[in-house]
């Protein structure tokens, strides 16, 4: 994948969009992040089914759509406990990341993989 950096909407959370899309006709099975989280930080993600036309996140018991913000985004691990509830839409699948930094502590996000 290669990123977009997104003006950020909340200083202490920058955003990053995959530039490609990962096309499948299949649900996906899983989703994995490669990360170093300091202390006080995290990653949060939403995934889109259409290509990053609309942004989606699992908000405790389904996926939908969401307002862009690291409030409606959703861990690595949330997002892989419910990722074969995720719609499968035209099967042109993305996903936007959310670093929330600490101080002058910063995630590092190295690589991510949706997997079919």
């Amino acid at each position: 994948f290669g990123f977009k950096v997104y003006q950020a909407l909340d200083k202490d959370a920058p955003t990053i969009a995959s530039l490609t899309s990962v096309s499948s006709t299949r649900k996906l099975a899983g989703f994995y992040e490669s990360a170093v989280k300091p202390s006080g930080t995290e990653i949060k993600y939403n995934l889109s089914n259409d290509n990053g036309s609309s942004w989606l996140w699992f908000n405790g018991s389904s996926w939908t759509v969401g307002n862009g913000t690291y409030d409606q985004s959703n861990t690595a691990q949330e997002i892989t406990s419910n990722i074969t509830l995720l719609p499968l839409g035209p099967g042109l699948f993305k996903f936007k990341a959310f670093l929330k930094t600490s101080g002058n502590n910063t995630p590092q996000l190295y690589a991510v993989v949706l997997a079919t």
